[in-house]
């Protein structure tokens, strides 16, 4: 009994359930949002630079990729 209000009766048992939760789920959103906030840093890449400072092709066409594997070996 609070304030003269009989909790058992005047209460869903949902409503205690929902106040159980509630610390999970304040952790569960501050986690949600913290994995965004560093996932969000993250971007396309431009250009990639091999150890002797050539520059890589980021993308490069399937078809493309096999004719130069291919010269690879026969060279």
């Amino acid at each position: 009994m609070i304030g003269g209000i009989n909790l058992q009766r005047e209460l869903p048992n949902s409503f205690f359930h929902v106040f159980y939760n509630l610390p999970l789920l304040l952790i569960c959103i501050w986690h949600i949002r913290l994995t965004k906030r560093l996932s969000s840093n993250v971007g396309a890449v431009t250009s990639v630079k091999d150890a002797m400072g050539q520059t890589l092709p980021t993308a490069q066409m399937t078809e493309q990729y096999f004719k130069d594997l291919q010269q690879q070996w026969n060279a």
